[in-house]
């Protein structure tokens, strides 16, 4: 079962400092540094009905992932990101990049990382605040290989463009390719996302791609987020072009969450967040109710959550669950 998460903005790569509130696994990285950061996520879930529906949806303890990441920059601003993943059994290469040039200015980024499309998207694991990710992830573009070049006209104004590879964490030859622009503007509190991208493709790219392939040829993403005295509000509108012509598939969030410091060691959030998606004609209802207990200066997470889904019938979710980052 999927599960509702927490909406919000920021860039994993090449991007101003993230503005989701949420453990902090990654701490800043300054030129001249080699860092190494390890963030594991886990817990018990529990479906609650209909019954009709139990063998369908799992319950059960969870480990939904253990990763690793080196990160290093030069103070003749050059550098590189390496992040692995082990998931399921399997060892997943997540990025591996190398940068050249500012993320304050201008900056050139090669390789495989998150694609600037979704908002929602960009914001790393360790900062989100219900278990998993919203709708509107469903929609965009994820990683991919590729070249992206990322400039801030002024501080608060970022627009980042790239080429790239569609096919994923195994690039394929003659596939087609992905383009994205996205910008973003941040002025005091706010944060305002909005990015297009466009598949360039035949029918047999979509053939050679299968259940890899883009789930649409043009996609755009809108999102405004204030963030500030504790507080977290965001919404967020994505739209695809269907690949066999037939419509447009959409999905739109909203979220709120407010964070209690009683101790630098000790924060309370609750969050309420939402989201409705059509997708091939069908539409999905979603609700998440949560509260997460942040220690030791966010580097662990308790999260206590609900998370409901309405299509033909209402399913409901119960998770508490562990994140730990280093």
């Amino acid at each position: 079962m999927t599960a509702l998460a927490v909406l919000g903005l920021s860039a994993a790569l090449a991007s101003p400092p993230p503005i989701q509130t949420g453990p902090l696994p990654h701490e800043p990285i300054t030129d001249g540094d080699f860092k190494v950061h390890g963030l594991a996520e886990g817990g018990f879930r529990s479906y609650l009905g209909p019954e009709d529906d139990f063998d369908e949806h799992e319950t059960g303890a969870y480990l939904h992932f253990a990763r690793l990441q080196t990160v290093y920059t030069h103070p003749d601003g050059f550098g590189s990101v390496l992040q692995i993943e082990a998931a399921s059994g399997t060892l997943v290469l997540l990025d591996a990049t190398a940068m050249i040039g500012r993320k304050e200015s201008t900056q050139l980024i090669v390789g495989r990382f998150k694609t600037p499309l979704s908002s929602e998207f960009l914001v790393p694991a360790g900062q989100l605040l219900l278990p998993t990710r919203s709708a509107t992830s469903w929609l965009s573009t994820r990683r991919a290989t590729g070249v992206q070049l990322s400039h801030h006209v002024r501080p608060e104004l970022l627009i980042r463009g790239g080429v790239y590879n569609p096919s994923g964490s195994k690039p394929i030859q003659g596939v087609g390719t992905t383009t994205i622009l996205a910008v973003d503007y941040h002025p005091g509190g706010w944060t305002f996302h909005a990015a297009a991208g466009t598949w360039i493709h035949d029918e047999v790219s979509v053939k050679v791609l299968g259940e890899d392939a883009p789930v649409g040829d043009r996609t755009g993403d809108v999102a405004a987020t204030w963030h500030a005295h504790g507080w977290t509000l965001h919404t967020e509108l994505i739209g695809s072009h269907r690949l066999d012509d037939s419509g447009w598939d959409g999905a739109v969030g909203a979220m709120a969450a407010h964070r209690f410091s009683f101790h630098e060691n000790f924060d309370l959030e609750p969050v309420l967040a939402w989201d409705t998606i059509q997708q091939d004609d069908a539409l999905l209802h979603r609700v998440g109710v949560g509260a997460n207990l942040h220690l030791d200066n966010w580097h662990m997470v308790q999260t206590l959550a609900y998370e409901g889904e309405h299509d033909q019938a209402m399913h409901h979710t119960l998770y508490l669950q562990t994140q730990v980052g280093f």
